[in-house]
């Protein structure tokens, strides 16, 4: 009998193990397909309406958990399981009754993924609806894994370059995208420039300034003797003029807001502007690499290797940072107005994010970004590190900049003192006074120019006053001070010392002139 029960129990238990089995994977297999297929499209085209973020649910239809779904709107349910012609839903999907979602029919792929949802039974996972904090990170999250798709976030790769007829049109790996462009909209290149107008074009685009009289009869010649040897000498001079960083300098200028002053009522001066236009200029002229000077206008003060221009006798990275501080700003310290320091770290924010990566992060300040991926939280986040740094001068001279002009005043210094000492000695030589009546001559004259100011100074005849009605006090209330017998001499006491206090001694002396008093700070044995 026991056997046979064991046999059945075992038997049974080989039978259901299986559909167990075949269950879970069918559950998780709904599942899968929900969270993959159903809950992003409900979040990006349905909860702006239709959940409990969107504060008035229309229709009383609530997408955002599974009652909500089950139990319908005003107009009753909109599903009926394993049912998708009778549902409801369906027919609004396919614009047969309402058209929803209304900003546009959504693609038939998605609508057959809801027909299958529906007939395999609407699984739905959701037992409650999501917080409004919930429900907007699920729709940011949707947005941004679709924002992080768009080209301009893509990193750059190589591309096979396209096919054209024209070889010997090309020069430039770059010239074949253009022709192939050329081709493809039926259009022919323009004409070769002249000499004349390929200067200009070239000056113009290099130094920003049109070429001189001489430059043009000296290119021309040129020209007629070898076009492609006059061109490459043409941009390698024009490279090589000072007037280059000028102009491209002035282009970036442009993108991080340079200004000489700070505007507004009182157009205060934007201290070291010059310094940081000219820091440009030198690193234009100089072809810094852009990723260098990147690093030095956001972080410029902490490289462990700044940049040093020995000619310039400058520490050029510590200038890049000076790019913050550009832009409007109030007068006196921005902390001292409400509001004031926020909007300078908004404009920080935009000019560093439009410059360094090509995307309007300020957008984001208020909300989540309506375009680009950024949210929010992105914002203030770089907005703390903004907010953070403690903004001090630097020296950006290197230590040999002046060391011809230290080793002239050394050498001035010492001229000086012998020029001193010898004036000195002469004067005391043809002194006809004795020593003593040397120093008595100079009592009444305190002057530097006269010969026995010093002495005069450290042997002048000191008479001493009595003081009467002494009284003393300190600003620590632990410290207790004594007035000696002799009337003259204050002691501090006490059972615990302060590391800082202050003594106020008040005395009176009798009518007459004073030309100084003399106080004496002493120890006493008895205060250990």
């Amino acid at each position: 009998m026991k056997i046979a029960h064991r046999r059945l129990f075992t038997f049974l238990f080989g039978c259901w193990l299986p559909a167990m089995f075949v269950a879970a994977q069918d559950r998780q297999a709904d599942h899968e397909f929900f969270e993959q297929k159903i809950r992003p499209v409900l979040v990006e085209h349905c909860f702006e309406c239709h959940s409990s973020a969107s504060g008035t649910v229309k229709g009383g239809l609530q997408l955002d958990y599974r009652e909500g779904v089950l139990r319908g709107g005003e107009s009753g349910p909109v599903i009926v399981s394993g049912e998708p012609t009778e549902s409801e839903l369906m027919k609004a999907l396919r614009w047969e009754s309402v058209e929803m979602p209304p900003a546009g029919k959504l693609p038939e792929s998605i609508i057959r993924d809801f027909e299958n949802w529906i007939q395999k039974g609407a699984f739905d996972p959701r037992d409650a609806p999501p917080s409004v904090d919930e429900i907007a990170a699920e729709s940011w999250k949707k947005k941004l894994a679709e924002r992080s798709r768009w080209w301009s976030l893509q990193p750059p790769k190589k591309t096979q370059l396209p096919y054209t007829a024209d070889d010997h049109w090309m020069k430039e790996p770059v010239d074949r995208f253009v022709r192939s462009r050329l081709d493809d909209a039926g259009l022919k290149p323009a004409q070769k420039a002249t000499p004349e107008v390929l200067l200009r074009r070239l000056s113009f685009t290099l130094t920003g300034l049109p070429p001189t009289p001489s430059q043009i009869e000296e290119f021309s010649k040129a020209w007629k003797q070898d076009s492609e040897a006059a061109y490459v000498a043409l941009v390698d001079k024009l490279l090589e003029s000072p007037h280059f960083g000028e102009h491209f300098a002035r282009h970036w200028m442009d993108v991080i807001r340079y200004t000489d002053t700070y505007g507004y009522e009182w157009d205060i001066q934007a201290k070291g502007s010059w310094e940081f236009r000219d820091y440009l200029i030198r690193a234009f002229n100089r072809d810094i690499g852009f990723d260098q000077l990147i690093k030095e206008q956001i972080a410029g003060d902490l490289l462990p290797s700044p940049r040093v221009d020995i000619e310039a006798g400058v520490l050029e990275s510590l200038i890049g940072p000076m790019f913050f501080h550009f832009g409007e700003r109030r007068h006196g310290s921005s902390l001292d107005f409400n509001g004031v320091h926020q909007e300078m770290v908004d404009s920080q924010i935009d000019a560093f994010s439009k410059a360094f990566l090509g995307m309007t992060v300020a957008c984001a300040r208020c909300h989540d970004h309506k375009i680009d991926a950024v949210s929010q939280r992105d914002y203030y986040a770089l907005a703390g590190v903004f907010m953070t740094p403690r903004w001090t001068t630097r020296c950006i001279d290197t230590p040999e900049k002046y060391q011809a002009q230290i080793q002239e005043l050394v050498r001035l210094r010492d001229e000086i003192r012998r020029m001193m000492g010898k004036k000195w000695l002469r004067e005391l030589q043809e002194e006809k006074n004795s020593f003593a009546n040397l120093i008595g001559a100079s009592s009444a004259d305190s002057s530097i120019d006269n010969v026995g100011h010093p002495l005069a100074v450290l042997f002048s005849q000191k008479n001493s006053v009595s003081l009467r009605n002494v009284k003393a006090s300190a600003e620590q209330s632990v410290t207790r001070l004594v007035l000696e017998p002799d009337g003259q001499t204050v002691k501090a006491e006490g059972t615990e010392i302060p590391q800082v206090d202050s003594y106020s001694i008040e005395f009176e002396t009798a009518a007459g002139s004073f030309r100084g008093f003399q106080l004496e700070v002493l120890t006493d044995s008895s205060l250990g």
